[in-house]
């Protein structure tokens, strides 16, 4: 087996790197999300911040289901980039829902919009990781088997 690249190792390490922080920001999103629907609910439709509640919720799931992909990434199993990619879908989905229910229900999310758009740039970045030519060289399947 020949040795790897030294740009396609840098590449790895830099989606690694990103995949990192997108869940970083996602848990902590979801956390914050949780505390402004719980405490800081001062809408005239507070009947309706369950939703809101639930939605940081699930991007707190989500978040971990992120940081397992995150060290399936770093120890290179076979299917870590995939369930990165699943898992960065599911958290740009929430995020974009958590978005619109935020300004329903008038709350401020500006942490929110700002994880959202890094999920969908990290998103973006692993998905061009999957040309052919760059997949063969990244390796992401070098390591133990799930």
């Amino acid at each position: 087996m020949e040795k790897q690249k030294s740009w396609a190792k840098a590449l790895q390490n830099f989606g690694v790197l990103l995949l990192g922080l997108a869940s970083a920001g996602n848990f902590f999103s979801g956390l914050y999300s949780v505390y402004l629907g719980v405490f800081k609910s001062t809408s005239p439709k507070t009947a309706y911040h369950w939703i809101y509640i639930i939605l940081g919720v699930l991007l707190f799931i989500f978040s971990i289901m992120m940081a397992r992909a995150f060290i399936m990434l770093a120890n290179r199993r076979i299917r870590g980039h995939h369930y990165g990619i699943i898992a960065l879908v599911s958290g740009v989905g929430l995020g974009l829902a958590q978005m619109a229910a935020a300004r329903t229900l008038t709350i401020s999310q500006d942490i929110t919009v700002y994880v959202t758009y890094f999920t969908i740039l990290c998103l973006a970045i692993l998905m061009i990781f999957m040309i052919p030519f760059i997949w063969k060289e990244l390796r992401f399947y070098g390591g133990r088997k799930n």
